[in-house]
């Protein structure tokens, strides 16, 4: 995962040197993607055999009108002596996957994979890594990690199975943020509302020449230059480091006025609201965070 600030650089570069690498990614042991659940800063990269894989499902969550498509892919260390951990590819990705193919070839040899992109998802007690736009996949790819793995798992060697039983699972309907208006989150209290998240249509008003900030990591308040740096301005904190681009929207929007200034994305914008817990804004009456994503 590459991090992009106002400060990065990118140079086009049309001859690609020989040994540029084929595969990148930095692995994380299966047993050790506990402490991983619900980490955003890097994705989680990971490699296993291949035990299970399930059938494309549709699903339709809480709160969403369109369905999307879900496939799980079980994988372990080794065939029945590792820990397993089941990797959910969602949308394009469920489809893109050559689950055909991984099923054929694995009557002959175990089909070892490496994902890369994903996140360390927590649901109902359950752990799973999630694949989104962002996931890739090496099937069996000439790396020492893969030829190792191979090693161990051919002496236990069996074909993957065909899960029918996670198809029933994923039929499920999961929790997703709940459709609100926002008369109805103005006032909530946030200490009673922590780790409530609810979904909010608004219009954009406009946008004051002060509508982002460099945030600390760690505590999301206002950091000033530091030498080659940034300084926490919170005094319980003082973090010094790489400050976080962020969104410093108040009292900007309404559920149906028409756009006083138009802006140069669309007039409807999705709103995600968290509570204090993981709040940025320094409204008195309801702190909370926002996260902003174009919609057409």
């Amino acid at each position: 995962m590459i991090s992009f600030t106002k400060w990065t650089t990118v140079e086009v570069v049309l001859q690609i040197p020989p040994a540029f690498p084929v595969c990148t990614y930095n692995l994380t042991p299966i047993d050790q993607l506990q402490p991983r659940v619900d980490y955003k800063e890097y994705f989680t990269d990971v490699l296993g055999v291949v035990s299970v894989i399930s059938r494309v499902s549709s699903l339709r969550t809480r709160g969403r009108q369109a369905e999307v498509m879900k496939r799980t892919i079980t994988i372990s260390n080794a065939r029945d002596t590792g820990p397993t951990v089941d990797v959910v590819l969602w949308g394009e990705r469920a489809t893109a996957f050559p689950a055909e193919q991984v099923h054929r070839d694995s009557e002959s040899s175990p089909q070892i994979i490496i994902f890369v992109g994903t996140l360390m998802r927590s649901y109902a007690d359950n752990v799973s890594l999630s694949g989104g736009s962002s996931c890739k996949w090496y099937i069996n790819a000439p790396v020492p990690e893969v030829n190792a793995l191979r090693a161990s798992a051919e002496t236990n060697h069996l074909p993957v199975i065909w899960d029918q039983g996670k198809v029933v699972a994923e039929s499920t309907v999961i929790a997703v943020p709940e459709h609100k208006k926002l008369k109805d989150i103005k006032y909530l209290h946030p200490f009673e509302n922590k780790k409530k998240e609810w979904l909010v249509i608004v219009k954009v008003l406009k946008i004051d020449s002060s509508w982002w900030y460099n945030a600390c990591k760690k505590c999301l308040r206002t950091t000033k230059p530091h030498g080659d740096t940034y300084k926490c301005t919170n005094n319980s904190c003082d973090n010094i480091g790489s400050p976080t681009p962020s969104a410093s929207l108040k009292k900007m929007w309404t559920p149906s006025s028409r756009l006083i200034h138009p802006v140069s994305f669309q007039e409807k914008l999705q709103i995600y609201w968290k509570s204090l817990s993981s709040g940025m804004l320094a409204s008195p009456r309801a702190q909370l965070f926002i996260a902003l994503f174009p919609s057409k």
